[in-house]
């Protein structure tokens, strides 16, 4: 059966076919890259992609700003936050589940190495802009970087784990 149109519904053993008028997501074979026009169509294909783009909800950006070591300044608050940052404090979020508390006071020592937005004498970070909360969340997931040679201080776009 051909469907022509959204309506399509994928099924592993179907055997329909359907045509739109564009592509939903194009693969580039010789980069490796998958581009794709709406997230919502390609996640009925492949179920986890989601989660890559996935953005951190009203409700989960604000208890992530009310956590405990967190003090939001200069009225930032979760209608601030922009979606870059969304996306990094749901990453952040699944991060932090899996700290225990010495892991975490072990990061805090680590962000503040490479920021000024942690207050030690407290125990909190300042958050009073978007950039402060990118630093923040950039720390949990712990992307800063020293060089070897020449002692300066860098941030990792991206990161893969190395076996």
């Amino acid at each position: 059966m051909v469907l022509f149109g959204d309506a399509y519904k994928f099924e592993p053993n179907g055997l329909f076919i359907n045509v739109n008028k564009e592509a939903d997501a194009i693969y580039k074979k010789d980069c490796d890259t998958l581009y794709f026009t709406s997230l919502s169509r390609i996640t009925s294909i492949l179920k986890k992609i989601g989660d890559l783009y996935r953005e951190a909800t009203d409700e989960e950006t604000q208890n992530f700003l009310n956590s405990e070591f967190i003090c939001c300044t200069d009225s930032f608050n979760s209608s601030c936050v922009k979606t870059s940052n969304r996306k990094l404090i749901a990453m952040a979020m699944d991060t932090l589940k899996g700290y225990n508390e010495s892991d975490q006071k072990r990061i805090f020592k680590y962000i503040a190495k490479y920021s000024n937005i942690y207050d030690s004498a407290h125990n909190i970070f300042n958050i009073g802009n978007e950039d402060q909360l990118k630093y923040l969340l950039w720390g949990i997931e712990q992307r800063f970087y020293t060089t070897a040679v020449g002692n300066e201080k860098r941030t990792a776009n991206s990161v893969i784990t190395l076996s």
